[in-house]
């Protein structure tokens, strides 16, 4: 990611969750996996925020549903990285 000039960092990472903080100038990204107690989730949710009009704002999320496909995920995944670098 470093090409991509995204910085990041491991913030938890056990068996129950695993969360990944992604940091550009401009935006900041979250990647978290857990078994969610609430919607709009069920196990993984991909979110990025970015400064507008002085106030932090969700510009880019993705979140998984009982009918997501490994394939989703990685497509997700790679979606999220091309937002957040752009």
């Amino acid at each position: 990611m470093t090409q991509l000039n995204i910085d990041h960092s491991i913030l938890i990472n056990n068996s129950e969750v695993f969360l990944l903080n992604l940091e550009t100038d401009e935006k900041m990204g979250e990647i978290l996996v857990e078994e969610a107690s609430f919607v709009p989730y069920r196990f993984i949710k991909f979110e990025i925020a970015q400064i507008i009009d002085g106030q932090a704002r969700i510009v880019f999320a993705w979140y998984d549903d009982e009918f997501t496909t490994e394939k989703d995920i990685e497509d997700a995944l790679n979606d999220s990285i091309k937002f957040l670098s752009k």
